[in-house]
């Protein structure tokens, strides 16, 4: 409790005096930022992007916080889907999404006579894939809950106490990170309308409908996943979903993948090929065992994927994290193949099975 104290006031003496420009999602930590601001700064306006892309229910949340503070609230529509560097949907979808958000806020930050332009990315984000954060920094975007080290948890703690009505929502993101392939207008429309199928037939709160093109993937929380496994729902569900343009329907019994990895608490990485040599950015943040942690936990992840999807890139994004851990061991690669190979001579192959040993 009194660690968090202490973040509270590094945040107020962020915001004390400042005329702030926030930028508002409508999610749990925007949320949390605007009403903190809102308490401590001179002046606040809340700045929300609007596209298709973007759950309405979540943008409703912000308006209707916007409304109980007594905040301006400034929003502006973002046409996503003029970029081509955007609808490819490679590595790069959220840069280039995060890109436009910036531009256009600093023209607004400066129409107002802000001081400064402040997002909700928390402590807990910088140890995750987030292509986003790049274009924050290179626009001069202040992550003040992240500066002050407030985490995930913490955050919702904060919401909780202030009264947001959704402290405790299921994770929200754009529908673009349900597409694989190129996206379009109309497959935003099908991810949405397939979403709202499910949660109307099955009352989950969490639910994700991957567009892979002719296929489409169902995702519940965990804990929510049973009430998809009745005949009267999959009958439905199947039928409506093809209405839509889907051939194959099929549902991921494993979950959500922030249920599947719950206990790790980081979000898996999906439908991308993961940049692991770029991430230089969480290389400056994290340090010593807290790096070495998040390789592992990388490496749960990656080995995850490559047991649903293999694929002759995940084996290189594995190998790529075994690497670094050696890096961050201390060990060669070197050695760790020359280690490999009187292994391999000592069994005669791998037709023995491979062997694990867990050293403290």
């Amino acid at each position: 409790m009194e660690r968090l104290e202490a973040k509270l006031d590094s945040l107020r003496s962020i915001f004390e005096g400042r005329r702030v420009l926030v930028l508002l999602s409508g999610g749990v930590d925007s949320s949390v930022l605007l009403a903190i601001a809102r308490r401590y700064a001179r002046e606040v306006v809340a700045l929300t992007f609007t596209s298709e892309v973007f759950p309405e229910e979540v943008i409703e949340r912000a308006r209707e916080l916007c409304r109980s503070l007594g905040v301006r609230h400034v929003e502006v529509e973002l046409d996503v889907l003029s970029s081509e560097d955007f609808v490819r949907n490679d590595s790069q979808r959220c840069y280039v999404c995060k890109r436009m958000m910036c531009q256009r806020a600093l023209a607004i930050a400066r129409e107002i006579g802000a001081d400064m332009i402040v997002d909700g990315t928390n402590a807990s984000d910088l140890l995750e894939e987030r292509p986003g954060i790049r274009a924050l920094r290179e626009f001069g975007v202040l992550s003040p809950l992240a500066v002050a080290g407030i985490t995930k948890d913490e955050v919702r703690e904060l919401a909780r106490r202030l009264g947001i009505r959704w402290y405790d929502a299921p994770p929200e993101s754009c529908y673009a990170t349900r597409i694989t392939g190129r996206i379009t207008a109309e497959r935003i429309r099908r991810v949405r309308a397939a979403e709202k199928l499910v949660r109307a037939l099955t009352g989950a709160t969490l639910v994700r409908a991957r567009d892979m093109g002719d296929l489409v993937k169902i995702e519940l929380s965990g804990d929510e996943i049973w009430r998809i496994f009745s005949i009267d729902v999959l009958s439905r569900l199947t039928t409506e979903l093809r209405k839509l343009g889907f051939k194959y329907v099929t549902i991921d019994a494993a979950g959500y993948h922030d249920s599947v990895l719950a206990r790790a608490r980081r979000k898996l990485v999906r439908d991308k090929i993961p940049e692991i040599t770029r991430r230089r950015f969480v290389v400056r943040v994290v340090r010593g065992r807290e790096r070495f942690e998040h390789l592992v936990l990388k490496l749960w992840e990656e080995v995850y994927e490559l047991s649903r999807n293999p694929s002759p890139e995940e084996i290189a994004d594995v190998l790529e994290v075994l690497m670094s851990l050696a890096s961050e061991l201390g060990v060669a690669w070197d050695a760790v193949e020359e280690l490999r190979r009187r292994k391999r001579e000592a069994r005669g192959g791998f037709d023995g099975g491979i062997v694990i040993e867990w050293l403290d």
